[in-house]
């Protein structure tokens, strides 16, 4: 009920609503998470969500369907800053439609995603990742600067929306609003500003 508040009470100031929700599975169940993050009306509605290929990219068809038709957006993670997820993100796979082997974060990057991490290591070179959104979630409490946005994505930094939870929310509900502007006027100012 908190967050069905939280996310009401964002959409009604006209905020963009992200939600860093992470689902993938298969079948009606995308079906369930479609509707309950991407449909106009649903408590949890939400501008964009985040998703999870590793039960196959193909399985997450129907929810971009619903984005698309609704106008709304998706997030696929392809590459995360979490160490024990490199060797399966990194895995190499075979795939028809692409010459070669590629990484998994490579496919999913390929097919109009972003990523979080050192792309070079994912294969997620900047001409893969030009004209995409990319999530960076990672900044702040995690690690990565405001300062550190052109080095790590480069030609594509303009691309990034770069996202910080713990580093804003740990000043409490009495400094919220000013501690997003002190954070905001760190970031490198981009086209998309």
């Amino acid at each position: 009920a908190a967050l069905e508040d939280i996310l009401a009470a964002a959409r009604s100031a006209g905020l963009i609503v992200i939600a860093d929700a992470k689902r993938g599975d298969i079948g009606t169940t995308m079906d369930g998470y479609a509707a309950a993050w991407l449909e106009p009306g649903s408590p949890l509605e939400a501008d964009a969500v985040t998703l999870s290929p590793y039960l196959g990219p193909d399985s997450l068809y129907a929810t971009i369907t619903t984005a698309i038709r609704r106008e709304k957006g998706v997030f696929v993670l392809a590459a995360t800053s979490n160490p024990e997820g490199l060797p399966v993100q990194t895995a190499l796979t075979r795939d028809d439609s692409a010459p070669g082997d590629e990484s998994v974060a490579a496919r999913v990057a390929r097919e109009s995603v972003g990523a979080t991490v050192d792309r070079a290591a994912f294969g997620l070179r900047d001409v893969i990742l030009a004209g995409t959104p990319i999530l960076a979630p990672g900044f702040g409490a995690q690690g990565a600067q405001p300062a550190d946005l052109t080095r790590l994505f480069g030609y594509v930094a303009t691309n990034v929306v770069a996202s910080e939870s713990r580093s804003i929310l740990a000043v409490g509900p009495d400094r919220l609003e000013t501690r997003i502007e002190e954070r905001a006027a760190l970031y490198p100012r981009t086209s998309h500003d």
